[in-house]
Order: C-alpha cells, then structure tokens, then sequence
C-alpha cells in the first residue's frame, strides 16, 4: 500500500501530472527551445524526464513526511539539486541540499 496524502490533499493523477510536468520543465529551461523537434529532438524528453522524475520524487518525499513539509520547497530543492548537477549530499541532511 503506497504513502496517502495529507488530509484535503490529492496527489497529481494521469494528465494533470503530465501536464504539470511538461509545465515544469518549460519554466526550469525558460521557455520553449528555441528550433527544438520535440518529435525528433532528445534534449527536450530529457529535462521533461528529468523534472518529472524530481516532480515524482517530492511528490513522494511530501507524502511521506506530511505537514509541516512544504512541496514547494522539496520541489525547488529537488530542482535546484538537478541543475547543479546532482552533488553528492552532504552532512546530516543527507537527502536535501543546505
């Protein structure tokens, strides 16, 4: 049985969760590429991949830890640590960035 949301709260489903995340990545890259196939081209499904699997990752750590958790900071965090990169974590806090 997988983690349920904090009360009144409902994770993202089906099309709404794709749409959150192709909306995601557009504003993480700034904007649609410029002379990008998005039929053809890799580096689009790449950061849409990338910013989904972030999206899935919150989504799943906010679950989990509940209130007073915020998702929008785990998001951004988890955002902020994929354009960096993904460092390896350091000190106690060994899943989020400092």
């Amino acid at each position: 049985m997988g983690a349920r949301p904090p009360a009144g709260r409902a994770p993202l489903e089906g099309d709404r969760q794709r749409r959150a995340h192709r909306g995601a990545a557009r504003h993480r890259i700034g904007g649609p590429l410029p002379d990008a196939d998005l039929e053809r081209d890799l580096y689009p499904r790449l950061v849409a991949g990338t910013v989904g699997v972030a999206i899935s990752a919150s989504t799943e750590l906010w679950l989990r830890l509940g209130p007073p958790a915020s998702y929008g900071e785990l998001l951004q965090d988890a955002l902020d640590q994929v354009t960096r990169g993904l460092p390896l974590p350091t000190g106690p806090a060994s899943g989020r960035s400092g």
